[in-house]
């Protein structure tokens, strides 16, 4: 069986764009545009990987993540959650213990090769 990814981002076209690129490597991809339906998600299916948009409307990234890390081990398998931002993750004026609770981080703009590297790297892939 074939690992399977999880895209949270508000935006549609972001969506495509990495489902589009994560799909050609054979992988499943699911998709939700909040944290909730991530959540959702996360109960209804097994998920190896999440793709974590921080800035979403509903409920956010950091949410989200803080609801997935605290529930592992009970209703969510336990999972990876890279986080996907605009924002520099070494800019002082950001709080750096609210990004210490996601595995990794993809920036926007991103390359498609940094997103395959990052998706093979967590899921251990060759």
């Amino acid at each position: 069986m074939s690992n399977s990814i999880l895209i949270v981002d508000d935006y549609i076209i972001n969506r495509l764009i990495l489902k589009e690129i994560i799909e050609e490597t054979g992988l499943q991809v699911l998709e939700a545009s909040n944290g909730k339906e991530a959540l959702d998600q996360l109960q209804a299916h097994k998920i190896d990987l999440v793709l974590m948009d921080i800035e979403m409307p509903v409920m956010n990234g950091f949410d989200a993540t803080k609801a997935i890390k605290n529930h592992q081990n009970k209703t969510i398998k336990q999972v990876k959650v890279i986080g996907i931002t605009a924002h520099d993750v070494n800019n002082n004026s950001l709080e750096i213990n609210d990004f210490s609770i996601f595995d990794g981080f993809i920036s926007k703009p991103f390359t498609l090769d940094y997103v395959l590297e990052c998706v093979k790297l967590n899921l251990e892939m060759k």
